[in-house]
Formats: C-alpha cells, structure tokens, sequence
C-alpha cells in the first residue's frame, strides 16, 4: 500500500504520514509531528562537491607546467576530504528550519514533519529508537551506474594526482599518460553532473519495507515479552532523500534528551525486505554488534561496513551526535532498482521481511536482555 511515490511536499507522501501516524495511535502509542520546511538542496551540494574537487584535480594535472601548483591542489584536495561532508551539511541545513503546523513554506521551498510515537516503561529503563524514513525520490541515474561513476572519478581522479607527483619527483611518466588519466577523470564527472532528482519511484525498497517494519514493530511491541523492561521511541523521518534533513532536525532538537538516558539504542531500518545479504552500518558499536550477533545467530550472512565508506543512511545525524546507532540493510533482487520507478512492491518478498525481522527483534532482545 505504501509502495507508491512519496517525494517531499507531495500529496502522496502526507498520505503516507497519515496512514502511518494512525497506524501508530491504532497500536495505542502517543503519537506527534514535529513540521518543518527545507529548500531541496542536494543536488546543487553533490555538483559544487565535484566542480571543487574536478578543479584541484586540475590543478595538480597543471603542475606539469606550473610544479608550485602541485602542493596548492593536494592542500585543497587534503581540505576537501576532510571537510567536504561538513560543508554539504552546512549548506543543506542552513535552508532547513522547524516550523508550526499550520505555518506556510516560502517559496521554492518545502513542507513536511517528521513523525513519532512512544511507548512508556519503568523510569531508567533501556530507551530504544527504532527509526526508518518515509519519503522517497528517483534519480535520473540508477545507483548501479552511480555508485560505479563514482567509484570510477574517485579513481581516475586519485591517479591523476599519482602521476604528477611521479612526474615532478621522478621526471616518469610521460605527461601523456597524466593528460590520459585527467580526460577520463572530465569524462566520467561530465554525466554526473547531470545527475536530478525527481519523484517517480514507488520506494518500495527505499524505504516503503522498512517503514512497514517499523508500524509493525509498533503494532507487536506491548505483546513482546521483554517490551516491559523498557521504553520505546517510533520514529519515521521526511526528507532522509534530501541529505538527511529530518533526522538531523530531530536528532538537533532531541540530542540532549537521548544523551541524557542511561541506555539509549538507535535502530535505523533501511531496505530491509529483499532476500539476500545483510549490512550493518556503522560496522562497531553496541546497536551494530546486535545486530550481527542477531544474524549470525540465525544463520543469516552479515557484514560490517565501515562509517567513512560514505553510504548516507539515519544513522548519520545519530553517531556524529555521539549516540549509539546502526543501520540494517539488505542487498538482494532489485537492489539496483532502488531510486528508479521500478523501485516497486513486486520487488518485496516474504522472505527478506521475515529474516528482517528476525534479526531485529533477536537484536532487541541482546539490547534490552
């Protein structure tokens, strides 16, 4: 039912955080909506991250004639790395702001909320957050030729650098080779500046499975046998598609509340319900070893990745604020299909579902046993 375009601001996706929302007062929670208002930015963010890089690449490229240019372009390459994802998170969040419900956006700019329900416990008891997002949008281009685009510029572009190095230090190789190597740099960065967002996929992996999975958690919690030793938080994000603009918010407004507990577990449940292998993000941490202490125990195949490799999931706002959280994911059949229109409920099996939520409540029990 949920497995149907819901980009930010739409109609499709305030139907979607009505039906959940209800879902969530019909399990008996305490529910609430926190709105806020954001200018789409991730799109001007991803090309002002690869102009910025594509020309420090081409100043190292130039220090086959200018060598003074060679130290400038790593220092700023040095830079970038380093603080490039800051930079992103500046810019999206300086456009994003809390707002009253029946407060009106600016122009060009969009409204939406973030939704929430609790369930109470013992004071002092554990406080889990189980988390999965709402919205979705398509992309132009698949993740399958995006993720290698990448991989490919990151490559080309690290090679580039080599090189000239090699040239100025070495006087090897031939600058022929150098040129080589920052062409195809230019020629795989070309189509990823084309890269737009738009709202044609049924997110039925990303993340229609995991926000079933979450109202269904919601739905079983008070029956559960260990639910009385704690509390619980159920909260489904808007705008994780526009670089996680609604967890930040709440993880902003909410941090000093969730450090404040004794016992605080964050699960973030992203494209879950595809029969395949499972991924924990980030790969240490009391949520992460849950979760693979979980799988294995059930025999299902698992594997850390680590925080840095640069997948951007919920967690993100979460672990940077010092609190404990990971993401469970899953690769399987459709997988590539995610950010397409053919992101759609035929993709979700039975199967993916139920090993996900073995593997979930196996870890809640590890958390609050």
């Amino acid at each position: 039912m949920l497995a149907r375009p819901r980009g930010c601001g739409t109609p499709e996706e305030r139907w979607a955080a009505e039906k959940v929302r209800g879902a969530f007062r019909d399990a008996g929670m305490e529910t609430a909506e926190e709105f806020f208002h954001f200018r789409p930015s991730g799109d001007f963010c991803v090309r002002l991250m690869l102009a910025l890089g594509l020309a420090l690449v081409a100043s190292v490229w130039a220090a086959v004639w200018l060598p003074w240019l060679a130290v400038a372009g790593l220092a700023g390459l040095a830079l970038l790395t380093l603080n490039g994802a800051r930079l992103s998170t500046a810019i999206l969040m300086s456009r994003a702001h809390g707002a009253r419900e029946s407060e009106e956006p600016l122009p060009g700019w969009v409204r939406t909320s973030n939704l929430i329900a609790r369930a109470p416990g013992p004071a002092g008891a554990p406080l889990l957050v189980f988390v999965a997002h709402y919205d979705t949008k398509s992309q132009n281009i698949s993740m399958t030729l995006r993720v290698a685009l990448f991989a490919l510029l990151g490559f080309a572009g690290t090679a580039t650098v080599q090189l000239a190095f090699l040239r100025l230090w070495l006087g090897w190789p031939h600058p022929a080779a150098i040129h080589a190597c920052f062409a195809a740099t230019l020629a795989v960065a070309i189509p990823l500046f084309a890269l737009r967002t738009g709202n044609a996929s049924p997110g039925a992996l990303d993340n229609a499975c995991g926000l079933a999975t979450l109202v269904e958690m919601s739905r079983l919690w008070r029956d559960l046998p260990l639910s009385w030793k704690a509390r619980a938080i159920f909260l489904s994000p808007s705008a994780e598609e526009h670089g996680l603009v609604g967890s930040r918010l709440w993880t902003a407004r909410h941090a000093g509340e969730l450090l404040g507990e004794p016992k605080c577990r964050i699960l973030n449940l992203d494209g879950c319900a595809t029969a395949g292998r499972f991924f924990v993000i980030p790969a240490v941490g009391p949520v992460a070893d849950a979760f693979v202490a979980s799988a294995r125990s059930l025999f299902h195949s698992i594997r850390r990745i680590p925080l840095g490799v640069g997948l951007l999931a919920d967690h993100v706002p979460f672990v940077e604020a010092g609190l404990a959280c990971a993401t469970l994911f899953a690769h399987g059949r459709g997988t590539s299909r995610i950010h397409t229109a053919g992101d759609s409920a035929d993709l979700l099996e039975d199967a993916g579902f139920e090993a996900a939520g073995q593997v979930v409540m196996g870890a809640v029990e590890r958390l609050i046993g």
